[in-house]
Protein backbone atom coordinates (compact mmCIF):
# COMPACT_ATOMS: atom_id res chain seq x y z
CA UNK A 1 0.00 0.00 0.00
CA UNK A 2 2.63 2.58 0.86
CA UNK A 3 4.77 2.37 -2.30
CA UNK A 4 1.07 3.65 -4.03
CA UNK A 5 0.55 6.54 -1.46
CA UNK A 6 3.92 7.54 -2.03
CA UNK A 7 3.29 9.11 -5.80
CA UNK A 8 0.32 10.16 -5.00
CA UNK A 9 1.41 12.21 -2.07
CA UNK A 10 4.27 13.50 -4.20
CA UNK A 11 1.34 14.29 -6.88
CA UNK A 12 -0.52 16.57 -4.58
CA UNK A 13 2.36 17.90 -3.34
CA UNK A 14 3.54 19.16 -6.74
CA UNK A 15 -0.03 20.01 -7.40
CA UNK A 16 -0.16 22.51 -4.39
CA UNK A 17 3.32 24.04 -4.79
CA UNK A 18 2.27 24.91 -9.03
CA UNK A 19 -1.08 26.23 -7.40
CA UNK A 20 0.81 28.28 -4.85
CA UNK A 21 3.38 29.93 -7.24
CA UNK A 22 0.40 31.47 -9.52
CA UNK A 23 -2.01 32.03 -6.93
CA UNK A 24 -0.56 34.11 -3.30
CA UNK A 25 -1.75 32.27 0.16
CA UNK A 26 -5.32 33.84 0.88
CA UNK A 27 -6.35 34.19 -2.92
CA UNK A 28 -9.35 32.23 -3.63
CA UNK A 29 -11.09 31.55 -7.26
CA UNK A 30 -13.89 34.70 -6.89
CA UNK A 31 -15.10 34.32 -10.82
CA UNK A 32 -15.23 31.95 -13.91
CA UNK A 33 -16.57 32.33 -16.97
CA UNK A 34 -16.37 30.21 -20.44
CA UNK A 35 -19.24 31.73 -21.41
CA UNK A 36 -21.04 28.21 -22.61
CA UNK A 37 -24.53 29.97 -21.91
CA UNK A 38 -26.20 32.86 -23.43
CA UNK A 39 -26.61 33.47 -19.79
CA UNK A 40 -23.50 34.56 -18.93
CA UNK A 41 -24.49 38.36 -20.97
CA UNK A 42 -26.45 39.03 -17.53
CA UNK A 43 -23.08 38.88 -15.65
CA UNK A 44 -21.98 42.18 -17.28
CA UNK A 45 -23.11 46.05 -18.28
CA UNK A 46 -22.36 47.03 -21.22
CA UNK A 47 -22.00 50.43 -23.21
CA UNK A 48 -23.86 49.72 -26.10
CA UNK A 49 -25.15 46.23 -25.65
CA UNK A 50 -25.97 45.64 -29.09
CA UNK A 51 -22.32 45.50 -29.89
CA UNK A 52 -21.99 41.80 -27.59
CA UNK A 53 -22.87 38.52 -28.00
CA UNK A 54 -21.71 34.89 -27.27
CA UNK A 55 -20.22 33.43 -30.31
CA UNK A 56 -18.72 29.79 -31.18
CA UNK A 57 -16.70 28.13 -33.26
CA UNK A 58 -16.32 24.27 -32.79
CA UNK A 59 -16.89 23.33 -29.14
CA UNK A 60 -15.76 26.62 -27.81
CA UNK A 61 -17.65 29.26 -27.08
CA UNK A 62 -16.12 32.80 -26.22
CA UNK A 63 -17.72 36.68 -25.57
CA UNK A 64 -17.44 38.43 -28.60
CA UNK A 65 -17.65 42.07 -29.04
CA UNK A 66 -17.85 44.02 -32.69
CA UNK A 67 -16.75 47.57 -33.64
CA UNK A 68 -19.40 49.87 -32.80
CA UNK A 69 -18.61 53.00 -31.65
CA UNK A 70 -22.49 54.23 -30.58
CA UNK A 71 -20.99 55.13 -26.68
CA UNK A 72 -19.27 58.29 -26.91
CA UNK A 73 -17.58 59.03 -23.63
CA UNK A 74 -16.58 62.54 -22.50
CA UNK A 75 -12.91 62.39 -22.83
CA UNK A 76 -10.69 60.32 -25.33
CA UNK A 77 -11.05 56.68 -23.77
CA UNK A 78 -11.98 53.33 -25.03
CA UNK A 79 -15.84 53.12 -26.64
CA UNK A 80 -16.71 49.85 -26.53
CA UNK A 81 -17.21 48.73 -22.74
CA UNK A 82 -18.40 45.47 -20.89
CA UNK A 83 -17.83 45.95 -16.91
CA UNK A 84 -18.21 42.86 -14.71
CA UNK A 85 -21.13 43.25 -12.33
CA UNK A 86 -21.31 42.70 -8.73
CA UNK A 87 -17.67 42.17 -8.29
CA UNK A 88 -15.36 45.08 -7.03
CA UNK A 89 -11.74 44.46 -6.27
CA UNK A 90 -9.24 45.38 -4.85
CA UNK A 91 -6.07 42.99 -4.93
CA UNK A 92 -6.73 40.29 -8.05
CA UNK A 93 -5.15 38.02 -10.39
CA UNK A 94 -6.69 37.54 -13.42
CA UNK A 95 -6.12 35.04 -16.35
CA UNK A 96 -8.11 35.71 -19.56
CA UNK A 97 -7.68 34.46 -23.60
CA UNK A 98 -8.26 37.49 -26.08
CA UNK A 99 -8.15 37.35 -29.61
CA UNK A 100 -8.40 40.56 -31.66
CA UNK A 101 -10.49 40.77 -34.85
CA UNK A 102 -9.42 44.04 -36.02
CA UNK A 103 -10.85 46.93 -36.89
CA UNK A 104 -11.69 48.94 -39.86
CA UNK A 105 -8.36 51.18 -39.74
CA UNK A 106 -6.86 47.44 -39.62
CA UNK A 107 -5.32 47.74 -35.78
CA UNK A 108 -5.52 44.40 -33.89
CA UNK A 109 -6.81 46.08 -30.38
CA UNK A 110 -8.39 44.92 -27.02
CA UNK A 111 -8.53 46.25 -23.42
CA UNK A 112 -8.70 45.15 -20.38
CA UNK A 113 -10.08 47.78 -17.48
CA UNK A 114 -9.66 47.83 -13.88
CA UNK A 115 -10.02 49.82 -10.67
CA UNK A 116 -13.26 51.50 -12.17
CA UNK A 117 -14.75 53.93 -10.38
CA UNK A 118 -16.99 55.16 -13.24
CA UNK A 119 -17.08 56.47 -16.72
CA UNK A 120 -14.50 58.93 -15.96
CA UNK A 121 -12.11 57.12 -13.56
CA UNK A 122 -10.07 53.58 -14.48
CA UNK A 123 -7.34 52.15 -15.42
CA UNK A 124 -7.30 50.13 -18.84
CA UNK A 125 -4.63 48.26 -20.28
CA UNK A 126 -4.52 48.24 -24.09
CA UNK A 127 -2.52 45.23 -26.18
CA UNK A 128 -1.75 46.20 -30.01
CA UNK A 129 -0.05 45.51 -32.39
CA UNK A 130 1.08 48.99 -32.96
CA UNK A 131 3.04 50.82 -29.75
CA UNK A 132 3.77 54.40 -29.26
CA UNK A 133 2.04 57.39 -27.08
CA UNK A 134 -1.17 56.42 -27.61
CA UNK A 135 -1.17 52.79 -28.34
CA UNK A 136 -0.37 49.54 -26.49
CA UNK A 137 0.29 50.19 -22.47
CA UNK A 138 -1.58 50.93 -19.02
CA UNK A 139 -3.27 53.91 -19.12
CA UNK A 140 -5.18 55.94 -16.32
CA UNK A 141 -8.68 57.88 -17.63
CA UNK A 142 -9.15 60.07 -14.17
CA UNK A 143 -11.64 62.73 -15.59
CA UNK A 144 -9.54 63.49 -18.69
CA UNK A 145 -8.53 62.02 -21.91
CA UNK A 146 -6.29 58.79 -21.10
CA UNK A 147 -2.57 58.77 -20.15
CA UNK A 148 -0.36 56.10 -20.80
CA UNK A 149 1.46 55.37 -17.19
CA UNK A 150 3.65 52.49 -18.16
CA UNK A 151 6.73 52.00 -20.90
CA UNK A 152 6.42 50.59 -24.31
CA UNK A 153 6.56 46.69 -23.97
CA UNK A 154 9.62 43.99 -24.40
CA UNK A 155 10.21 42.66 -27.55
CA UNK A 156 7.93 39.21 -26.05
CA UNK A 157 4.89 41.14 -27.26
CA UNK A 158 5.89 43.43 -30.13
CA UNK A 159 7.57 40.27 -31.77
CA UNK A 160 5.20 38.86 -33.18
CA UNK A 161 2.47 41.14 -32.42
CA UNK A 162 -1.15 40.94 -31.82
CA UNK A 163 -2.37 38.60 -34.13
CA UNK A 164 -6.26 38.86 -35.79
CA UNK A 165 -8.03 35.61 -34.88
CA UNK A 166 -5.25 33.95 -32.62
CA UNK A 167 -5.82 33.26 -28.90
CA UNK A 168 -3.65 35.04 -26.15
CA UNK A 169 -3.22 33.81 -22.84
CA UNK A 170 -3.27 36.95 -20.55
CA UNK A 171 -2.35 37.17 -17.34
CA UNK A 172 -3.28 40.63 -14.90
CA UNK A 173 -1.61 40.92 -11.52
CA UNK A 174 -2.82 44.19 -9.48
CA UNK A 175 -1.40 44.78 -6.01
CA UNK A 176 -3.50 47.97 -4.05
CA UNK A 177 -1.03 48.31 -1.23
CA UNK A 178 2.54 48.58 -3.88
CA UNK A 179 -0.45 50.64 -6.20
CA UNK A 180 0.97 47.98 -9.25
CA UNK A 181 -0.38 46.68 -12.33
CA UNK A 182 1.74 43.70 -13.83
CA UNK A 183 0.74 42.26 -17.36
CA UNK A 184 2.20 39.06 -18.06
CA UNK A 185 2.49 36.54 -21.75
CA UNK A 186 4.01 33.77 -21.52
CA UNK A 187 6.94 34.34 -19.15
CA UNK A 188 5.12 34.67 -15.85
CA UNK A 189 8.11 36.02 -14.46
CA UNK A 190 9.28 39.15 -16.48
CA UNK A 191 6.23 41.50 -17.41
CA UNK A 192 5.92 42.92 -20.92
CA UNK A 193 4.19 45.67 -18.80
CA UNK A 194 4.15 47.00 -15.45
CA UNK A 195 3.37 50.46 -13.65
CA UNK A 196 2.75 51.89 -10.69
CA UNK A 197 0.32 54.71 -9.86
CA UNK A 198 -1.23 56.25 -6.87
CA UNK A 199 -4.80 57.69 -8.53
CA UNK A 200 -7.40 54.77 -7.99
CA UNK A 201 -7.72 51.76 -5.83
CA UNK A 202 -10.80 49.68 -6.01
CA UNK A 203 -13.13 48.90 -8.51
CA UNK A 204 -15.13 47.37 -11.38
CA UNK A 205 -12.85 45.24 -14.26
CA UNK A 206 -14.52 44.90 -17.69
CA UNK A 207 -13.28 44.71 -21.04
CA UNK A 208 -13.24 46.36 -24.48
CA UNK A 209 -11.66 48.09 -27.53
CA UNK A 210 -11.62 52.07 -28.84
CA UNK A 211 -13.22 51.08 -32.26
CA UNK A 212 -11.90 47.49 -32.78
CA UNK A 213 -13.61 43.98 -32.62
CA UNK A 214 -12.40 41.10 -30.29
CA UNK A 215 -13.27 37.98 -28.15
CA UNK A 216 -12.78 37.14 -24.30
CA UNK A 217 -12.69 33.80 -22.80
CA UNK A 218 -11.97 31.56 -19.76
CA UNK A 219 -11.62 34.35 -17.18
CA UNK A 220 -10.90 33.31 -14.13
CA UNK A 221 -10.27 36.07 -11.07
CA UNK A 222 -8.53 35.00 -7.77
CA UNK A 223 -8.89 37.99 -5.27
CA UNK A 224 -8.70 37.73 -0.98
CA UNK A 225 -12.40 38.80 -1.12
CA UNK A 226 -14.90 40.92 -3.61
CA UNK A 227 -17.54 43.82 -3.10
CA UNK A 228 -20.90 42.60 -4.38
CA UNK A 229 -22.02 46.05 -5.86
CA UNK A 230 -23.76 46.12 -9.34
CA UNK A 231 -22.23 49.08 -11.45
CA UNK A 232 -24.35 51.71 -12.45
CA UNK A 233 -22.46 53.11 -15.20
CA UNK A 234 -24.48 52.42 -18.18
CA UNK A 235 -28.01 52.74 -16.32
CA UNK A 236 -28.65 49.31 -15.85
CA UNK A 237 -28.42 47.96 -19.57
CA UNK A 238 -27.10 44.81 -19.86
CA UNK A 239 -28.33 41.89 -22.24
CA UNK A 240 -29.18 42.42 -25.44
Amino acid sequence: MKKYLMPIALAVLIACNARSQSVPEGYMLQYEQNFSSTKALADFSFSNPGAWSISSSGNRYYLQFKNDTAYKPAVVSPRIIGILNNYIFGDFIMEVDLMPLGSDSNISEICILLSIKDSLQYYYIQLADISDENMHGIFLVNRSPRVKIAPDSTDTWISPGFNKSEWYKIRIERDIVRRTIKVFYKDMKNPILESRDYELVMGHVGFGAFSGSGCIDNVKIWAPTHIPEKTTIFNGAGVP
